[in-house]
């Protein structure tokens, strides 16, 4: 996920060949569009260089005027993700803000420390299972502009789509 000026965002064009995007202009897409969250779910793309901190897919997506960026700063194992995003999108539509929801993917997975096994060896050689228990809440890391926005408004219901009558 990274280039030669620093982070991008790896993409596959029409012929199904890598086509490496530039954050920045990712970001002001979104940032146009008025797409007011980005979900980096991929290991790392929060993390920051020591060179230079600011240089982040995140950070440069926040710098380009998308208003929330959830990314993940180290490597994640995929059942945490899993387990994350599904307590962060189901807050997000039950009407929490963004630093709500994760703040209900990362209790999750506080609570839920039991989500590896590794195989190892006895003195005899006998492989037997050890339950690693993980502590890794604070994978995922949210960056924001400004105010923790609501994006699921549940106060206005949606249109009910009208259906055809049967005669």
């Amino acid at each position: 996920m990274t280039g030669g000026r620093g982070w991008d965002l790896l993409f596959e064009d029409d012929n199904h060949q890598k086509d490496l995007v530039d954050a920045d202009r990712i970001g002001t897409l979104l940032q146009q569009h008025h797409i007011p969250l980005m979900v980096l779910n991929a290991c790392q793309s929060g993390k920051q260089e020591e060179a230079n901190p600011y240089a982040s897919v995140a950070a440069r997506l926040i710098r380009a005027g998308v208003g929330s960026v959830l990314a993940m700063n180290y490597s994640v194992l995929v059942v945490a993700a899993q387990k994350f995003v599904a307590a962060f999108y189901g807050g997000l539509a039950t009407g929490a803000t963004v630093g709500q929801a994760v703040d209900n993917g990362r209790f999750v997975l506080l609570a839920n420390t039991n989500r590896h096994t590794v195989t190892r060896r006895d003195e005899d050689g006998n492989p037997y299972e050890e339950q690693v228990k993980l502590r890794d809440w604070f994978l995922p890391a949210l960056y924001q502009r400004a105010a923790d926005p609501v994006l699921f408004d549940q106060t206005t219901a949606p249109p009910r789509p009208a259906f055809p009558t049967r005669s």
